[in-house]
């Protein structure tokens, strides 16, 4: 497989991680509107915002390399929603599910931007590249601090 196509397929998965994301922030918004303030709920909205910037500025990269960006989010990423609804159904804690689910996501993307980052993994990515992926890897470390202290005052 030639550096490009091992490129593209890595933008790729992180397309797909901010996907999952998205569908988090969007279930965390549905689900704790009501019990939560509006400065949490704006929050998780930026976050969203923030994923829907990083797939804009990813496909645009696969784009540039030749390749199609990804439409879909991951399949874990579905069997990780799935899971947490069931799990609610069964127990009927909401607040824990979203946060839950947000916090999976962002852990998910965490690992996988630092993959990707990874000398190890050898994508011979460009200074801009390099530089676009630690930004957008700073931006989900923060919003997992703060899902993981929230999720502590609940």
């Amino acid at each position: 497989m030639s550096y490009q196509s091992k490129q593209i397929e890595a933008l790729n998965d992180l397309i797909e991680i901010n996907k999952d994301r998205i569908k988090g922030y969007d279930r965390a918004v549905d689900e704790l509107q009501d019990s939560h303030s509006i400065v949490t709920i704006n929050t998780f909205r930026k976050y969203r915002s923030d994923s829907e910037k990083f797939v804009s500025e990813l496909s645009q990269q696969v784009r540039s390399l030749g390749g199609e960006p990804e439409t879909d989010s991951s399949f874990l990423g579905s069997l990780h929603r799935t899971w947490m609804d069931l799990k609610t159904s069964l127990s009927g804690d909401e607040k824990e599910s979203a946060l839950g689910s947000c916090i999976f996501g962002d852990e998910a993307a965490v690992k996988a931007y630092e993959d990707t980052l990874s000398p190890s993994e050898n994508y011979n990515l460009t200074a801009d590249v390099s530089s676009m992926l630690q930004r957008q890897l700073s931006s989900i470390r923060t919003a997992l601090f703060a899902n993981k202290a929230l999720k502590e005052l609940v």
